[in-house]
């Protein structure tokens, strides 16, 4: 039987993981490209509330919750079947981010534990399905120019929470992707 292979692209907003996943749809149309959180029917609906500004101030363990289901989802329908069925299965986003921002940038390292064993209960004991990081390493404050370039102009008093916490974050990814199967790409370079 020939098994697909998963890969998850990671990195701070603005670091060019859309832009390498556009070009990767060019070359590699047969791929299939999917997003956390999302990527199933039931993950895509969690999607949805998670990125309604009303739900901006959900407290951390639910919001941990939200993602590990919509993750499992994802992870159980989609992911699975496309690697078992030979295919090659590529993730804008995964664990990793939830680990970095909502664990380490929010500053709820009290739910490491149980974001550990509910990773541990998502992913199979068959490595073959386990993903294959590729970390898009970048600079928070080149990240930030990037970022801004698409989005609408902030108040100084958020920028600089945003570079706070993407350096947090950015410590936090290089500090979990020492445990796990990751290819670090530097994208410093600017546009």
């Amino acid at each position: 039987m020939n098994i697909g292979k998963f890969f998850v692209l990671e990195g701070l907003d603005g670091s060019g993981k859309t832009t390498v996943i556009n070009c990767l749809r060019e070359e590699f149309p047969d791929f299939l490209y999917t997003r956390e959180p999302g990527g199933s029917v039931f993950g895509e609906k969690i999607r949805k509330v998670l990125l309604d500004q009303e739900s901006k101030d959900v407290p951390a363990l639910p919001l941990l919750l939200s993602f590990m289901s919509a993750r499992a989802s994802h992870f159980q329908e989609v992911i699975v079947p496309a690697v078992r069925a030979g295919k090659t299965v590529v993730s804008d986003r995964f664990d990793a981010s939830t680990f970095a921002f909502q664990l380490h940038g929010q500053e709820h390292i009290e739910l490491n534990s149980l974001f550990w064993e509910l990773r541990n209960k998502i992913l199979p004991a068959e490595t073959e399905f386990w993903p294959r990081y590729i970390y898009l390493r970048m600079e928070p404050e080149v990240a930030e120019r990037r970022r801004r370039k698409r989005k609408k102009q902030l108040t100084t008093r958020r920028i600089w929470r945003i570079l706070f916490l993407k350096k947090e974050v950015k410590s936090v990814y290089n500090l979990t992707f020492k445990c796990l199967r990751v290819f670090t790409i530097p994208t410093n370079f600017t546009s």
